[in-house]
């Protein structure tokens, strides 16, 4: 009787022994999913940040260029003149222009897409004293600065185009040609296809945004006097 009681113990000492490889196998198996969850779930917290950072910088750059077009601007070069009510201004180039008409677009083909000549240049060209720019950076002809690069911010300043296009409606006449309709003063002429690339932490996170500023004419104070 000793002697099975002795081999019944023995039995049970293996299954406990068992049984606690299985627990501590779930438990360790618990603690790696975890960990891998909480490293996804801080990558992609990192991620939206990123994406928000790149965001709030190109909201930035359309307010930027809304006060190019628009003003209030006396910075030294200003270009709320450039910006005209009814005529298509001489300053826009087809493409984009460069120098005092950085950024300035003009559509041979279909309105809206003058930005897409210049698309790649948003994310290659940096800085605003390269006569060869197409894109024009924040602050570049209003005088306003951007904090960059520092530890949680974008790291580049953002970047934006701006593309005429006629507000006025078009009348197609009787012999099939086509002419402006009659100009209402109290109403605006012009509109500008403004799009702006911000960045986000790292500069391979980046957002586009489009707006259309209409613009009548110059108004008091815009720093523009035409």
């Amino acid at each position: 009787m000793a002697r099975m009681c002795g081999v019944v113990r023995g039995r049970q000492g293996g299954a406990s022994l068992v049984v606690v490889m299985i627990m501590l196998t779930v438990v360790f198996s618990i603690a790696v999913l975890s960990a891998r969850l909480s490293l996804f779930s801080e990558r992609s917290a990192r991620n939206d940040r990123d994406r928000q950072v790149a965001f709030e910088s190109a909201e930035a750059a359309l307010l930027d260029a809304e006060v190019d077009i628009m003003g209030p601007n006396t910075a030294t070069g200003s270009r709320v003149c450039k910006f005209t009510a009814t005529s298509v201004p001489a300053d826009f180039a087809v493409g984009c222009g460069t120098g005092t008409n950085t950024g300035l677009c003009f559509s041979s083909g279909q309105i809206g897409e003058a930005w897409r000549s210049v698309k790649a240049n948003y994310s290659s060209e940096t800085g605003s004293s390269s006569s060869s720019n197409q894109t024009a950076q924040f602050g570049q002809f209003t005088g306003r600065s951007w904090v960059n690069g520092s530890s949680g911010l974008a790291a580049r300043p953002p970047r934006y185009t701006v593309e005429w296009t006629p507000a006025t409606p078009i009348v197609v006449q009787s012999d099939g040609s086509l002419t402006a309709a009659a100009v209402d003063p109290s109403k605006p002429q012009a509109a500008y296809v403004v799009t702006a690339v911000g960045f986000g932490v790292r500069a391979e996170t980046q957002v586009m945004l489009q707006t259309i500023v209409y613009k009548a004419v110059n108004k008091v104070g815009s720093g523009c006097t035409s």
